[in-house]
């Protein structure tokens, strides 16, 4: 909680921004498999901070992408809209991985 004052301004939860963050980046025409991976691991891996996160980040992305094209999208297509400022090479999927 923040306080100016007296007064206490209440901050959301972690939950309520990452289903605001959902929200936003579906109304931008983001990725669905790149929505999919940053609300099962909250993070949202691009070139600007991938060298920030650690393996296991990653490795928990890249699965989280394969699982939504494994069992909701079925065979891989990336939407073409990604290109609204999310960048379809945020996969990043390494030899090895699943």
């Amino acid at each position: 909680m923040s306080r100016r004052g007296n007064n206490v301004t209440p901050q959301p939860s972690d939950a309520e921004v990452r289903t605001i963050l959902v929200s936003a980046m579906a109304d931008v025409g983001a990725d669905p498999a790149l929505i999919y991976a940053f609300h099962k691991t909250g993070v949202y891996v691009c070139e600007e901070n991938e060298h920030r996160l650690s393996r296991s980040q990653l490795a928990a992305w890249n699965g989280a992408v394969d699982e939504y094209y494994r069992t909701l999208a079925g065979p891989r297509q990336l939407n073409a809209s990604a290109s609204v400022g999310i960048a379809v090479a945020s996969y990043h999927h390494h030899p090895g991985s699943s």
